[in-house]
C-alpha cells in the first residue's frame, strides 16, 4: 500500500502488517472468500479477488476500505480471476532498498559505522574516508564525508573499482579501517549495518540521521577532488 503497509488475503477475511506492530491486524472487509494479492488504486480503493461462496469462481472486485460492499470490475463465468495488477506508470524508487540504475557510480549507506566484529566504537567517528586501488596498485584517496552522531553516513562511490573505507577521528587519524578491498556495481544502492558487523547484528528500526539531514549522498567518486588520481593515503602502496 502507499502507506507502506502490507495487506494480504486470509481466506474469508483480509489482514495487514503495519511496520510499528509486531503482529498482523484484521481488516474489516465485506464477507467473501478472498484469494491472491491486493492492488491499491490511485484513489485509495483496492482491487481484490473474491467470490461469494465456495464452488463459485473468483472475480476481480473493487473495494473502498470502510464501504459495506464489493463492486465487480471483471468476471468470467468459467474461470477464476486472481492476482489483480494495476496497469499504470511506475516511478523508480528514489531511495531504498537496493536497486540497479543506469549510473556510472553507486550509492552506499552505513546505518551505524560504530558497530564492528572487532568491537563497537564508544563514539561515532568524525568522518569516513574512501580509498580506491588504481590500475598501478596504488591506494588513492577519493575523499571524505562526515559521519553522523548515530554512526550513519551516505556516500556516492566509484563503481567496478576496488574500494575500502577508513573511519577517522576529529584530527583526521584513523580509528578503524578495512584491510581488504571490495567492489560495487554501477547503479547499485547498498545498505550495511556497520563496518563488518556481521549478519547477526541489526540497527534500530529508525531513519538514520544522515538521511534526516539530506537524501543526497556525499560525492566520493573523486570527480570533485582535483588530482584525486595522484593522492596517496598514509601507509598506501
Amino acid at each position: 500500500m502507499a502507506s507502506g503497509d502490507v495487506v494480504f488475503t486470509h481466506g474469508a477475511s483480509l489482514a495487514r502488517f503495519t511496520s510499528p506492530l509486531a503482529t498482523e491486524t484484521p481488516v474489516a472487509a465485506p464477507h467473501a472468500e478472498y484469494a491472491g494479492a491486493i492492488t491499491e488504486t490511485a484513489s485509495g480503493a483496492w482491487l481484490v479477488s473474491a467470490r461469494a461462496a465456495a464452488g463459485m469462481h473468483y472475480a476481480i472486485k473493487l473495494w473502498k476500505p470502510g464501504s459495506p460492499a464489493l463492486q465487480t470490475v471483471f468476471a468470467v463465468s468459467d474461470a477464476n480471476l486472481v492476482e489483480p495488477v494495476l496497469v499504470a506508470p511506475r516511478i523508480t524508487p528514489k531511495r531504498h532498498p537496493s536497486g540497479l540504475h543506469d549510473w556510472s557510480y553507486a550509492n552506499m549507506l552505513a546505518l551505524d559505522a560504530r558497530q564492528s566484529r572487532e568491537g563497537d566504537l564508544k563514539s561515532a567517528p568524525a568522518s569516513v574516508r574512501l580509498e580506491m586501488l588504481d590500475a598501478q596498485g596504488h591506494t588513492v584517496v577519493m575523499g571524505t564525508a562526515p559521519v553522523e552522531r548515530d554512526g550513519s553516513f551516505f556516500v556516492e562511490t566509484p563503481a567496478d573499482k576496488p574500494i575500502r573505507f577508513a573511519l577517522l577521528n576529529a584530527k583526521g587519524a584513523v580509528v578503524r579501517q578495512e584491510r581488504g578491498w571490495f567492489w560495487i556495481r554501477g547503479g547499485e544502492q547498498r545498505i550495511c549495518v556497520g563496518c563488518h558487523a556481521g549478519p547477526e547484528r541489526a540497527s534500530e528500526n529508525r531513519v538514520p540521521d544522515v538521511l534526516l539531514r539530506s537524501t543526497t549522498p556525499a560525492d566520493l567518486t573523486g570527480a570533485n577532488v582535483p588530482g584525486a588520481a595522484q593522492q596517496k593515503s598514509p601507509g598506501g602502496n
